[in-house]
């Protein structure tokens, strides 16, 4: 069965995918709907999954970096917040997971 964290996680990425989408982002997008769709079927690899798009050249957080002094559209902005709220739940997922 599915957490309430682990449901709002899913939520944010399927949220997450749509923002990224309209930002021509589809590589992304497809990867947090993967990992969404693992979650969703009680797998604990969609937070492998998901966790692995962060951090090292390339990655997850090496897009929508903005210049510094500008005002980002809507999009832009809600890609960056979701990306660090994902990435925060699903660290606290994969942390309370790990003593079960």
């Amino acid at each position: 069965m599915i957490g309430p964290k682990t449901s709002k996680l899913i939520a944010l990425l399927d949220e997450l995918a749509v923002v990224l989408r309209k930002l021509d982002h589809a590589h992304w997008a497809d990867w947090m709907m993967e990992s969404a769709r693992s979650l969703q079927a009680g797998s604990f690899s969609g937070i492998t999954h998901l966790l692995g798009a962060y951090g090292g050249m390339g990655s997850f957080n090496d897009i929508l970096p903005g210049l510094v002094g500008e005002q980002p559209d809507n999009d832009v902005k809600r890609a960056r917040e979701l990306r660090v709220e994902v990435s925060a739940l699903a660290h606290e997922i994969a942390r309370e997971a790990e003593f079960k």
